[in-house]
């Protein structure tokens, strides 16, 4: 077996033998075969990330961000109180026992990831390695300007 070490033989990609373009030419069908089975070649990124993120919503924070915007967790080690909103900054706020903000977090997972996500990774870092996540998070003062919101709504 040839080791792999680059995506043309040395001479170039037209140095392929006539027969692997007949070998490889399925390939495009099981791309589309492969992609409408885990999603349909016509959803698009954003649209399969709404949806795997709604998908590991309880039906309590579903609605929440269907009716509001945004939903509510509580932090898996210390039971602090979080809000994620939509938008992928400073998105994330710490709210007292009676629903008062008390600061505002952003982190974000490396990667050019779509909004959906961004917020499924926040919510399962803030539920399973909240202590962490804080560590590495940009924390701001309650009343940080950045994004104006009514908090009730």
């Amino acid at each position: 077996m040839r080791p792999c070490v680059g995506l043309f033989p040395a001479g170039g990609p037209r140095a392929f033998p006539e027969h692997t373009a007949r070998d490889v030419s399925h390939l495009g069908e099981l791309l589309r075969l492969f992609w409408s089975a885990v999603g349909g070649d016509s959803e698009s990124a954003a649209a399969r990330g709404m949806r795997l993120f709604k998908a590991n919503l309880t039906p309590a924070q579903l609605e929440q961000y269907e009716q509001h915007g945004y939903f509510e967790l509580i932090g898996g080690d210390t039971g602090r109180r979080y809000r994620i909103r939509r938008g992928t900054t400073m998105n994330i706020d710490e709210m007292d026992e009676s629903g008062r903000l008390v600061k505002k977090w952003c982190f974000v997972p490396t990667g050019n990831l779509v909004a959906g996500d961004v917020y499924l990774a926040q919510k399962l870092a803030l539920e399973l390695f909240e202590t962490e996540a804080r560590v590495i998070a940009n924390a701001f003062p309650a009343d940080a300007p950045g994004v104006r919101y009514p908090l009730g709504r």
